[in-house]
């Protein structure tokens, strides 16, 4: 049960570091398009 338990742990971390690396893509992409978007509302 243990060692189950362990690797339901570090699935879960590494779960977690994908998706604040995709987060972080995200943003970025997201701030990358408002700057594109700018100076065409404008």
């Amino acid at each position: 049960m243990q060692s189950g338990r362990a690797v339901l742990i570090v699935s879960c971390t590494s779960l977690a570091e994908q998706v604040s690396i995709v987060s972080s893509e995200f943003q970025e992409l997201v701030q990358g398009i408002r700057v594109d978007a700018g100076p065409v509302a404008g």
